[in-house]
This record gives structure tokens, C-alpha cells and sequence, in this order.
């Protein structure tokens, strides 16, 4: 593997990823970042085997391949680096990172062993307004419970149908709940799906940090996972198992106290 690439450019991409890569494991892989030089990208991925975040940026590449770094190390080589391109190479396990006159040896994982992102089967996807996704998303994570011995509260439950998009989050306490209805431009799915997932706030945080800056997100889910999608980001989180709430059982409807 043999790559040129901006400073820029692979900053951007190493930051992307490194909110989900965990700075201790019993896995010592996983405090490690995948890059994979492909076409004319490099592909950096980063996981804690619940959420992963896989970004690309625009390289030149000159030899294909792949190999897993340390995270934070290479983090901070590249943010030491000079303003200039960026050359890195392999060589059994061994990278060498050159820029102007700093040359940075570090030894890499073999990419084989770093674990597989998840390939959602019997999936559906869809095409959603970004704006009204993470706009509702913001008016109900306040209300995320960090009690962990009721796992269905750490989440925040996203119910779709073709004309509705309802968030809810509570903690027992408080209960925050945002229905929009959608028009026909902000969502594309087939008129049968209808959507019920509780989504972990880490995911969704992600997700806006990476993606709010676009018109369009396409989500695709299915039991057990969900991924989103756009360009040159892919983001995928296990989806917490349960049944949400009756929330619209405890939501008062004849109260005489109004303000």
C-alpha cells in the first residue's frame, strides 16, 4: 500500500472516526483504525463493535491495500504534520508517514483481523430530509434516560410512516415527544414500510456532526441495525432491543391546567 494525501483531507477523515473508536479494549484492535487505499479514495473505518463509522476522502492512490493503525497515534502524528501532502506506505506491517522533512515509523495490525462492518439482509431503505430528521432529533435527546437497568429508555424511538415522522425519548420522568407531518419531498419509501426503532444517542449525535450539512440522508435498517448513508460516509449502530412504551398512554388528555 501507497498513498498521497492531504493533511487536510486525512485530518477530516481520522476525526470523523475516532468518536467511535474506544481508547482502551480488551480487544486491542479496536483502539486501532482501518485504512484501505482503493481507486481514488482512502477508506477509514472505526468501531467499537456497536456503532462503526467508515468515511472516505480523495487520494492518490499508488499501490492499493490496507492495514490498521493505532488511532490516537496517528491522529496525532498527522496533526503534527506540516501544511504539505502526506505520503504513506507499507512494508510488513510497517508504515512509514513522510511530510516534508518529518518521517514517522509505526507498526499496523494486519487488516484481516479487524472486524467486519455488518451487511444488513432483508433490508429497507430509505431517502429522508435531513433538516426535519436531526431538527426533531435535537427536541427530544434532553430527555434520554442513562439508567442503565432500563436499557429501552437510553434511546430515543423513531416511529415513520409514509406521512408522519414521529421522536420520542423519556427518562420515567420526563417525557419528550415531536410528530411531524412529512410531505412528499422529504421522504421517499414504499407506501407499506412503517418504521419503529430505538436508535442510541450516540448514533444519532454521529450522524448530525457527519451529516446535517446535507439535504438528503438515506437510512437503511433492518432488526438489528442501522446505517446511515451518504457520499462518502457510512455510519452504522446496533439498535436497542425491546419494546418502547406506551408513551401515548401517559400523556395526560384532560388536564385543566394549561400556560
Amino acid at each position: 500500500m501507497h498513498f498521497t494525501v492531504s493533511k487536510t483531507n486525512f485530518s477530516k477523515g481520522l476525526s470523523a472516526v475516532l468518536q467511535v473508536v474506544p481508547a482502551k479494549s480488551t480487544l486491542p484492535i479496536l483502539t486501532n483504525v482501518l485504512v484501505k487505499a482503493d481507486g481514488a479514495k482512502i477508506y477509514i473505518s472505526g468501531t467499537d463493535l456497536t456503532m462503526g463509522i467508515r468515511t472516505a476522502v480523495e487520494a492518490e492512490i499508488h499501490t492499493p491495500g490496507a492495514i490498521t493503525m493505532p488511532a490516537k497515534r496517528l491522529s496525532e502524528i498527522v496533526q503534527a504534520m506540516p501544511d504539505y501532502p502526506i505520503s504513506v506506505s507499507l512494508n510488513n506491517h510497517k508504515v512509514t508517514i513522510e511530510c516534508g522533512r518529518s518521517v514517522f515509523c509505526i507498526t499496523g495490525i494486519d487488516a484481516d483481523e479487524y472486524p467486519n462492518f455488518p451487511v444488513i439482509k432483508d433490508q429497507q431503505q430509505i431517502e429522508i430530509d435531513s433538516e426535519s430528521f436531526f431538527n426533531q432529533f435535537n427536541k427530544t435527546i434532553y430527555a434520554v434516560s442513562s439508567d442503565e437497568m432500563r436499557p429501552i429508555f437510553n434511546g430515543v424511538y423513531w416511529k415513520l410512516t409514509q406521512n408522519e415522522m414521529a421522536m420520542v425519548a423519556t427518562d420515567g420522568h420526563r417525557l419528550s415527544k415531536v410528530v411531524r407531518k412529512l410531505s412528499p419531498d422529504e421522504v421517499t419509501m414504499s407506501a407499506e414500510t412503517s418504521i419503529g426503532v430505538i436508535i442510541p444517542p450516540k448514533a444519532l449525535t454521529n450522524s448530525k456532526r457527519l451529516l446535517s450539512s446535507y439535504d438528503k440522508i438515506a437510512i437503511i435498517f433492518d432488526a438489528n441495525f442501522i446505517i446511515f448513508n451518504v457520499e462518502n460516509h457510512f455510519i452504522y449502530t446496533r439498535l436497542i432491543d425491546g419494546k418502547y412504551i406506551n408513551y401515548e398512554q401517559v400523556i395526560p388528555v384532560s388536564n385543566n391546567k394549561t400556560l
